[in-house]
């Protein structure tokens, strides 16, 4: 089931046409449909729900938002909706990034066992919110002189080792990623050490 509902989300968020969406086909036998979203710029994931008022959230470039009277189609509904800024994705269906997100998407969607996951985004959606934020990472953290020379020369050495491939810095913007390539991104961690300047990779 997870890996159906990924596949159709991987295979389709970058493909919809602005104010559009499609509904996810893996699960059709949730009365409260599912369905991959683009809306103004924003794509993600959102199902079918309804809360006394709507709210909005957001944490590093990952945004929740509850929105009442979405035109999906041939109806309007109200939908939970879990998204990022389409121009934050990679356009390549190769991108880590894109890759991470369908995953995060896909968690979000499914039902679970008896629905509970579900059953828990609708009751609890606070408290898992602030759970998915714990497990994102820090959105606030401080780009110091040693951060950010950290990253000027982990930028550099990526240059020189892989010299013809290009990466996005985003480090100014607080994301989780510094450097988003087409096939690989890194998130640089800095740190004192007086005697060494040596890079150091770990695989994710």
């Amino acid at each position: 089931m997870f890996e159906s509902i990924y596949n159709e989300i991987i295979n389709n968020i970058l493909l919809l046409s602005n104010n559009s969406s499609y509904e996810l086909k893996s699960l059709v036998l949730d009365s409260k449909k599912s369905f991959i979203i683009n809306v103004s710029g924003k794509v993600g994931v959102g199902f079918e729900c309804k809360f006394d008022k709507p709210f909005h959230e957001k944490f590093s470039s990952i945004e929740l938002q509850y929105i009442e009277h979405l035109n999906l189609g041939n109806k309007e509904t109200s939908v939970l909706f879990l998204f990022m800024n389409r121009n934050d994705l990679c356009k390549n269906v190769e991108s880590p990034l894109l890759k991470e997100f369908s995953n995060f998407c896909t968690r979000f969607v499914i039902l679970g066992e008896k629905a509970s996951n579900r059953k828990y985004i609708e009751t609890e959606t606070l408290d898992w919110w602030k759970g998915i934020c714990s497990l994102i990472g820090n959105s606030n953290k401080s780009l110091s002189t040693y951060a950010l020379l950290g990253e000027l020369v982990t930028y550099l050495y990526l240059k020189k080792k892989q010299p013809s491939v290009e990466y996005i810095w985003t480090g100014s913007e607080k994301k989780r990623l510094d450097f988003i390539g087409n096939k690989t991104s890194y998130e640089v961690k800095s740190s004192v050490i007086r005697e060494d300047t040596s890079v150091t990779m770990h695989g994710i």
